[in-house]
């Protein structure tokens, strides 16, 4: 029986504390592909997204009360058979080696 559920994982950091040479680019870069690759052989990876810096805000905005230097640079999308499995899949992730985190949250299917 096969009990997996959807989690989210969200890939947080403030970006003015990360300052990598072109080397150390290449390196993160082959770092996040073994990342994800390793979830999917696992077959634990329904999707993944890296975000880009470039955004606009609609309706609240970072100044009108909520105010963080951090971004969300991608998100993933994987299923597992609890919250505990989802966080020791995020503890392998890249983004810790770069001062960041990794926000794990359950996905709430949508009702028909």
């Amino acid at each position: 029986m096969n009990n997996e559920t959807l989690f989210m994982m969200l890939f947080k950091y403030q970006p003015d504390a990360v300052t990598l040479s072109k080397e150390e680019e290449a390196t993160v870069a082959h770092a996040w592909g073994e990342f994800i690759g390793t979830i999917a052989l696992k077959e634990k990876l329904v999707s993944t997204h890296q975000l880009g810096q470039h955004l606009q805000y609609v309706g609240h905005t970072p100044n009108s009360g909520i105010t963080s230097k951090e971004i969300i640079g991608g998100n993933m999308v994987i299923k597992t058979n609890s919250m505990e499995e989802a966080c020791a899949l995020a503890q392998n992730s890249p983004i810790l080696q770069l001062g960041g985190y990794v926000e794990v949250r359950t996905i709430i299917p949508m009702q028909d």
